[in-house]
């Protein structure tokens, strides 16, 4: 056997207070290395960490400043994070350092699930629920799945990955390979166009296909006014928008609430506002890239024998792409 003998003038090789300090066993130190890290307490809580970051979308909160004017808020707040935490690393423990014990514990908990924040002071809340800004990459996938349409370039590109990808916060694990998790200036201008352009595009689309096939309006027809010519409501009209508005924040907002929610009334006086200023104009034109002239999946044009939606004659349509624009610019789309 080579002589191991380790040499007077080092430190003996150890971590923390433990050494080794049989020769024998350095050819295999960094295995040992591995057992002891593993089973520092301080291994599961950066565990738990990193997870948390990737699933709720900020850091773990820290211990609040003593000085702090919010002090007694903030401390309840992490009181509970901590009581989370603990029931978490001693589940992960017990599993013999099994990380789907952390995930598990994390989603199944008031952090995650936002259970235990009601009528909860503004500091006390803030462990619950995520926040977190959608990728790019999520993004492109989530404009299809939720407005029936991508948002492509000329060479039918996603925008989002392409041309918006670092104006939105992404990576190109070159230059850029660190993502932004706060909104600025730039994200904020890119998600309005998003919004903009899409509901331009998706619309007119939408009312093209019969209602069955409609992704965006399968219980509204153009046709259908909130008001006739008197200003007074149309009852049928009415309760159609409404249902189709309701449909719009399941979709887009993931939201289970009934139609006579605050929400969908909300959302029902941006159409009828909007409606009532097109109708004072008495302008019915439509930009030319909002009309249905293109078949959306593919980018070419309608064709000859199949009529398409060249002007807003109804006041309608427009109404429609507030509404559409009003619910992809909202924090419920834009973070997850």
């Amino acid at each position: 056997m080579p002589d191991l003998a380790w040499p007077l003038q080092m430190p003996q090789p150890g971590f923390g207070t433990r050494v080794v300090d049989n020769v024998a066993q350095y050819p295999k130190a960094l295995q040992w290395l591995g057992g002891q890290l593993t089973s520092d307490s301080r291994f599961a809580m950066s565990a738990l960490s990193n997870v948390y970051q990737g699933i709720i979308g900020q850091t773990p909160l820290a211990y609040p400043a003593s000085d702090d004017p919010d002090f007694e808020g903030k401390v309840k707040a992490w009181r509970e994070q901590n009581r989370i935490f603990q029931s978490v690393l001693n589940s992960f423990a017990n599993s013999g350092n099994n990380v789907k014990e952390i995930f598990k514990g994390l989603i199944m908990s008031p952090i995650y699930r936002t259970d235990a924040a009601h009528d909860l002071q503004a500091g006390e809340m803030e462990p619950f629920g995520t926040g977190r800004l959608v990728t790019p990459e999520a993004m492109a996938r989530q404009i299809p799945a939720t407005s029936g349409i991508r948002w492509a370039r000329g060479d039918r590109a996603d925008a989002m990955t392409t041309d918006y990808n670092i104006l939105y916060g992404g990576i190109d694990s070159e230059n850029v390979v660190k993502r932004l998790t706060s909104p600025n200036a730039l994200i904020a201008n890119v998600g309005q166009r998003m919004a903009n352009e899409v509901s331009c595009y998706s619309v007119a689309w939408d009312f093209l296909k019969p209602a069955a096939q409609r992704v965006l309006f399968p219980y509204i027809e153009v046709s259908q006014v909130p008001e006739d010519v008197n200003g007074f409501a149309v009852p049928n009209s009415v309760e159609n928008i409404k249902k189709n508005i309701h449909h719009l924040h399941k979709r887009f907002w993931g939201e289970r609430i009934e139609i006579s929610d605050a929400e969908v009334e909300r959302t029902y006086n941006l159409f009828l506002e909007t409606y009532r200023e097109l109708l004072k104009s008495k302008n019915t034109a439509m930009p030319y890239e909002c009309q249905g002239r293109w078949d959306q999946d593919t980018g070419a044009a309608l064709p000859a024998n199949m009529i398409g939606i060249t002007d807003d004659k109804y006041y309608t349509v427009r109404s429609w792409m507030a509404v559409v624009t009003y619910m992809m610019l909202d924090w419920k789309y834009l973070y997850q």
